[in-house]
C-alpha cells in the first residue's frame, strides 16, 4: 500500500484484451500491496476494448485500481468493456492524489455494490491538496449500484481535507441507478470533508437517476456535514429524477451541522420531472429541513421546467433559501 509506478504511456493503437481474464484492476497485486499509477495515459483517440473485469461483491473493478498525480486524456473505454466489484469505476477504483482527466470517454457499464462511478469509484482520508479536473468528458456507461453511493462521473468523495474538484464542459448520458444511499447524475454522495471546493460549469446530465429508497439529484445526490464551496453554473439537468428521500433536479439533499457548506445554481435549468416516493421533491435543490443551521444556498437566473411529484412536500425550486434572483418555476 502507497506504492506508486511513474510513468508516461502512450497509446498508438486500439487496446484489445480479448482472450485475458482479469479479476482485479491494473495495480491490484494483492490485498497487501497497491500501486497507483502517476504519470500521462495519452490515449490519442484510441479505445480500450474488451476489457471486462469481474471482482465480485468482496473487491474494487476498474481499468486502474488507483491514480495519483496522473493525466488521462483523449481515451475512449468501449462499450465491449464490464466493470463489477464492491467499489469500482471505469477509469479507477479510486484517486489518492491530483487528477486531471481530459477529452475522455466512458462506454463501459459499471455495477457492483457502493462507490461506484462512471470513470472513478471514490477519494478519501486524503490529507495532501488535492486538485481534480474533468474537461470535456463524456460518460455513456449505466452505473449500478446497491445499496448506493453512485454518480455519473464518481461515486463518493469522503473524508477528505483540501479538495479542489472542477467538471467542465462535460456530459453525463449513462443511466444512474441505487437502491439505497446517495447518487447524482454527477456525483453521488459528498460527505465530512474539510476545505473543499467544487465548480461544475457549462455541464449536462441527460439520463435518468433512480434511487429507490435514498437522496438522487440530476447533478449530485448528497452533500453532508461538509466545510465546502461548491457552485453549479451554466449547465442543465435533462434526466427524469427519482429519489425515495430528498430528490433535486439539480442536488438531492444538502445538509449540515460543520462551519460551513456554501451551494450556488447559477444560469442554469432543470428540465426533467423531480420525484420523491417517500418524502421531499425539489425542483433546483433540496435543504435538509432540520440540519441547515451552516447551510446557505443561492440560485440566481435559473428556471425549473420540470414538473415536481413528493410524497410529503414538494417545491418549484427549493424548500430553504438564502439568496435568490431571477428564478423561476414552471413546471
Amino acid at each position: 500500500t502507497g506504492n506508486t509506478l511513474q510513468t508516461h504511456i502512450e497509446v498508438t493503437a486500439d487496446l484489445d484484451f480479448s482472450g485475458f481474464t482479469l479479476s482485479r484492476p491494473l495495480g491490484y497485486l494483492s490485498d497487501d500491496e497497491r500501486v497507483a499509477f502517476s504519470g500521462v495515459l495519452q490515449g490519442n483517440g484510441h479505445s480500450i476494448k474488451n476489457l471486462q473485469i469481474d471482482s465480485g461483491n468482496h473487491h474494487s473493478a476498474g481499468m486502474f485500481y488507483s491514480l495519483k498525480d496522473a493525466t488521462v486524456e483523449n481515451l475512449v473505454i468501449d462499450s465491449s468493456c464490464s466493470f463489477t466489484g464492491e467499489y469500482g469505476g471505469a477509469l479507477s477504483v479510486s484517486f489518492a492524489g491530483s487528477l486531471t482527466v481530459k477529452n475522455t470517454t466512458n462506454n463501459a457499464a459499471v455495477s457492483g455494490t457502493q462507490y461506484l462511478g462512471g470513470f472513478i469509484g471514490y477519494a478519501q482520508y486524503m490529507e495532501q491538496p488535492i486538485v481534480i479536473s474533468f474537461e470535456d468528458c463524456v460518460n455513456n456507461g449505466n452505473v449500478t449500484g446497491s445499496p448506493g453511493d453512485v454518480g455519473g462521473f464518481v461515486g463518493y468523495i469522503y473524508e477528505n481535507t483540501n479538495v479542489t474538484l472542477t467538471i467542465s464542459n462535460s456530459i453525463n448520458n449513462g443511466n444512474v441507478t441505487a437502491f439505497g444511499g446517495s447518487e447524482g447524475g454527477f456525483i453521488g454522495g459528498i460527505h465530512r470533508n474539510t476545505i473543499m471546493s467544487m465548480t461544475i460549469s457549462n455541464s449536462i446530465n441527460n439520463s435518468g437517476v433512480t434511487n429507490s429508497i435514498g437522496h438522487a439529484g440530476g447533478f449530485v445526490g448528497h452533500i453532508g456535514n461538509s466545510g465546502i464551496t461548491m457552485t453549479i453554473s451554466d449547465s442543465t439537468n435533462n434526466g427524469n429524477v427519482t429519489g425515495g428521500y430528498y430528490t433535486g433536479g439539480f442536488v438531492g439533499c444538502t445538509v449540515s451541522e460543520l462551519p460551513f457548506l456554501l451551494l450556488g445554481i447559477l444560469n442554469s435549468a432543470n428540465k426533467g420531472s423531480v420525484s420523491a416516493t417517500k418524502e421531499m421533491a425539489c425542483g433546483i435543490l433540496c435543504v435538509n429541513p432540520v440540519y441547515n443551521v451552516n447551510v446557505n444556498t443561492a440560485v440566481k437566473n435559473s428556471i425549473n421546467k420540470g414538473s415536481v411529484n413528493a410524497s410529503t412536500n414538494g417545491y418549484g425550486i427549493t424548500n430553504i433559501i438564502t439568496e435568490a434572483r431571477n428564478v423561476v418555476s414552471m413546471g
